[in-house]
């Protein structure tokens, strides 16, 4: 796959614009082995937010601008926003 296949549309919009924004997205992965992942996250000063082992994803904090060098990964079968869920009261 492509590696602009591989990130969602609303994510490409700020690295596309040369904007670095901090993001929260969605790295669905292949495998259990993530090493390649996490090291390219660390490297960016991002964080690995949190593992959802169901889909086999993890949820990433990370600069926008890092997200092509994350889709260039063989482990990274596609990156999607993560939104933020408002709750009503």
């Amino acid at each position: 796959m492509e590696r602009e296949q591989k990130v969602a549309a609303p994510c490409r919009q700020p690295y596309e614009s040369k904007i670095d924004d901090f993001c929260r997205v969605i790295v669905e992965i292949s495998g259990e082995n993530n090493d390649q992942i996490r090291s390219v996250v660390e490297a960016n000063h991002g964080r690995i937010l949190r593992e959802i082992k169901l889909i086999s994803s993890l949820v990433i904090g990370i600069s926008s601008s890092a997200l092509p060098e994350l889709a260039r990964l063989g482990q990274v079968k596609k990156i999607t926003n993560d939104p933020q869920i408002k709750h009503c009261d």
